[in-house]
């Protein structure tokens, strides 16, 4: 909302939500936002092939793609402090200020395979604390999400899924989520679900949005780079332990 008040000279900041009109009215007018488009489903999320939210992308006064897509609080923040330095060095216009016109990605910084895994040490739905830790002695899936994210109930029932039919050699899942205990509660989820309200295990991993996933090994160290959306996340939970190991994964 601030971007929209303070930028509206030079940046339009179009938001682009779906969920009801009401819902969304009521979001806008707590936070003072303009300029909400709504989607029906996730077409116009599909179409940027945008994998999680919050996600942003510059589209220039000509109608073409300016960038490349940005995940998480950061990313989109230096991707708006991106344009208004490229509109600095070209006159006004939305473009690269460098000459071969190459844009720096601005996704938090992934974790580094081989290197021991963030310390993560959060409650669980009873108010308990787990302990990445303790998960030591197998491979575990440490899976980014949120309740209020459309991306992550449209792969819930797939998920739920996987934990029904676990195969012994596919990773323990460990969930970390925002949202309130009885949200997360009311996805019905097996595994063990913490929460992260304030997002610092997130920027720890370097995961921009949810749903994202990462696995940490047996010993502790970062075993893969981050996936994110559903589809990667679900490839990185069937990964089988022994097939890991044979490609050096974990």
């Amino acid at each position: 909302a601030r971007w929209q008040r303070e930028l509206a000279d030079r940046i339009d900041v179009i938001v682009i939500s779906r969920d009801s009109p009401e819902a969304n009215i009521a979001k806008a007018e707590k936070h003072g936002l303009r300029d909400v488009l709504l989607q029906r489903k996730r077409e116009v999320g599909e179409a940027y092939q945008v994998e999680s939210t919050p996600a942003a992308v510059l589209v220039s006064a000509d109608g073409k793609i300016a960038s490349r897509l940005a995940y998480g609080p950061d990313g989109i923040g230096a991707l708006v402090r991106q344009a208004l330095s490229w509109q600095e060095g070209t006159g006004g216009r939305l473009e690269p200020a460098v000459t071969d016109g190459h844009f720096e990605a601005t996704e938090p910084p992934a974790p580094v395979i081989g290197q021991p895994a963030p310390s993560l040490a959060l409650p669980d739905l009873e108010g308990a604390t787990i302990d990445l830790a303790d998960f030591r002695g197998a491979p575990t899936l440490v899976l980014f999400w949120s309740p209020s994210c459309g991306f992550c109930q449209g792969m819930l029932g797939e998920l739920k899924t996987w934990e029904r039919k676990h195969h012994p050699r596919s990773p323990r899942l460990l969930v970390v989520s925002t949202g309130t205990a009885d949200a997360n509660r009311a996805m019905g989820l097996a595994s063990p679900v913490v929460l992260d309200s304030e997002g610092l295990a997130m920027r720890a991993f370097g995961a921009g949005g949810t749903p994202m996933a990462v696995l940490v090994d047996a010993g502790g160290r970062i075993a893969s780079p981050l996936a994110a959306g559903s589809r990667e996340v679900m490839a990185l939970a069937r990964a089988r332990h022994d097939e890991a190991v044979r490609i050096g994964v974990v």
